[in-house]
Parts: structure tokens; sequence; C-alpha cells
């Protein structure tokens, strides 16, 4: 299933065509995951271990909002 996906950064003005999304940035894909760590020993019930968030990642073609360096 193709999905259009924007990003819009302040102070960084992106080139995307879409009528919608003027001044955005086009993004070619993302990830992003999370973990619940637990313990599965014997005699516990799993563990109630906090959400581990990891990095997002974005992808995206260059465009004027692209900081080279």
């Amino acid at each position: 299933m193709a999905i259009d996906m924007f990003l819009k950064v302040e102070g960084a003005s992106g080139e995307s065509k879409d009528s919608n999304h003027k001044g955005w940035t086009d993004i070619t894909s993302f990830s992003w995951g999370a973990s619940q760590p637990g313990n599965m020993s014997v005699g516990g019930g799993g563990g109630a271990g906090k959400v581990c968030f990891n990095d997002l990642h974005v992808n995206a073609l260059v465009d004027k909002s692209t900081r080279l360096c």
C-alpha cells in the first residue's frame, strides 16, 4: 500500500509539490519502535517493565531544507 508522508520542521522550508503541504519535506520512509523487556523466570509474572522507545529515523531526498554542514 502506497502512502504519502511529509515532515514540517520549524525554521526549515522543504520543497514538497503536494498542494496541501507546501513548504514541507517529502518523506521516503521512516522507522521507529518500542520494546517492553520482561523477566520470564520460573514463578514470575513476566514483569511489568517500562516501555523503551527507539529513535525515530526519517529518510528524505535532499532538498533546500537539508543541512549538509
